[in-house]
């Protein structure tokens, strides 16, 4: 009966469920006196049967069931997603802390570079300045020695060192109508291809521009030129004109030297413009040839005398301080030779050979070596004296230099 009672309160569920309209007119029959009327109602019902009711209890455990899961998995969906809400913010502040080391990182480094950028440039303009500045100190050591050559009066220059391509000074000696361009490295090494390539170009376009032009390059700081060594005057010819070029280099270039050379460069100018005038004309009189070479050899001469002095001076100097210590040496060896024959030692060729002979001769001769004074009167007896033994045995005048006791030695040690 109780199970009947349970049954027919599941239908009831799934029939209010299913008919909610009718249910109050069940609920009205479900009084104590009136089950029997609800049951043989029920039993009216069209819709109604046992295996309906079997069926209907099924799928209300089934519906429940299915419920109670759609619950939880709706329950374990929102946890999930809270758990997700939480790492997904948890991964964008880590993603956000990356992001920040990384951009703090790349603006450190960016700074860096940017401060290496600065400092090289710092490096390059302090470079490039001091080399400017070494540049502007050889360039007015060369114009201040020639403002103080006073062979040539008449003398202009110009310092056009600002001017692309036109050297650093231009020259012109009024007297004799001759225009030079100079240029001037104060480096520590020689000066290389690319460099005097540059000067033969700025040559070049001076010697278009200029009559009786010619040029100079002077290292004041260093030896030698690419292809041209340390010193050497050469022609260049351009347009059927041949000029002259001067390759002059020598470290710490005093200003008598730069005046030195350049008067010499002057007159081998001369020179070359009066044997090319010579050639033109055809004949000259021997005469004059012969006193124009006395004339430039004597100012030659006047021009070097200064500097030859100067040059006789120190090699007397020099020579003075060499003799000094020629003195000392020979003192020295003189010392070192008292010494040595007071240590008797050989200071002139003993070799092995020798010191091999004496001891065969002595031993020969059965000197006895158990003592040095039983050696020394045995030697005695049989050669009378050092000498004597050193002529008559072995022949060896450095003998003569021992004593008793370096050829008691000697004879112990073979």
């Amino acid at each position: 009966m109780d199970n009947i009672i349970e049954i027919i309160r599941d239908v009831f569920d799934i029939y209010g469920q299913q008919n909610p309209d009718k249910i109050n007119k069940v609920y009205s029959y479900c009084t104590r006196d009136s089950i029997l009327n609800l049951v043989s109602w029920l039993g009216e019902l069209k819709d109604f049967n046992y295996k309906d009711c079997e069926e209907f209890i099924k799928q209300k455990y089934i519906t429940d069931f299915q419920n109670k899961i759609d619950d939880r998995e709706k329950s374990h969906k929102e946890e999930i997603n809270k758990i997700n809400e939480v790492n997904q913010a948890r991964i964008s502040e880590i993603k956000g802390g990356f992001q920040n080391q990384i951009n703090i990182y790349i603006e450190q480094r960016d700074k860096e570079i940017q401060e290496k950028k600065d400092l090289m440039s710092f490096i390059n303009n302090m470079k490039n300045n001091t080399n400017s500045s070494i540049g502007r100190d050889g360039e007015e050591r060369v114009h201040n020695a020639l403002l103080k050559n006073s062979k040539y009066s008449t003398m202009e220059i110009d310092d056009v060192s600002s001017t692309l391509g036109g050297g650093d000074l231009n020259i012109y000696l009024r007297e004799h109508d001759i225009s030079l361009l100079v240029e001037v490295k104060n480096w520590k090494r020689s000066i290389d291809k690319v460099n005097m390539q540059r000067f033969i170009e700025n040559s070049t376009d001076f010697f278009k521009q200029k009559h009786n032009s010619h040029s100079v390059i002077f290292s004041i700081g260093s030896t030698g030129f690419y292809g041209k060594g340390s010193f050497n005057v050469e022609e260049f010819t351009i347009d059927n004109n041949t000029h002259l070029i001067m390759y002059c280099s020598e470290d710490n270039m005093t200003s008598e030297k730069i005046n030195h050379h350049f008067n010499y460069f002057i007159d081998r100018i001369i020179d070359y413009r009066n044997r090319q005038l010579d050639e033109e004309e055809g004949t000259l009189d021997l005469k004059y040839k012969l006193c124009n070479g006395i004339k430039i050899n004597i100012e030659g001469f006047n021009t070097h005398k200064e500097y030859l002095q100067k040059t006789r001076n120190d090699l007397l100097e020099q020579t003075e301080k060499i003799d000094i210590q020629l003195k000392d040496i020979d003192l020295n060896i003189k010392n070192n030779m008292m010494i040595l024959n007071e240590c008797n030692y050989s200071y002139t060729e003993c070799d092995t050979s020798y010191k091999k002979q004496i001891s065969d001769r002595f031993k020969s001769d059965n000197i006895p070596f158990d003592t040095l004074e039983n050696f020394k009167e045995s030697f005695k007896s049989n050669y009378k004296s050092i000498p004597t033994f050193s002529e008559t045995v072995i022949n060896n005048s450095t003998i003569k230099h021992f004593r008793y006791k370096a050829l008691y030695d000697i004879y112990r040690s073979m």
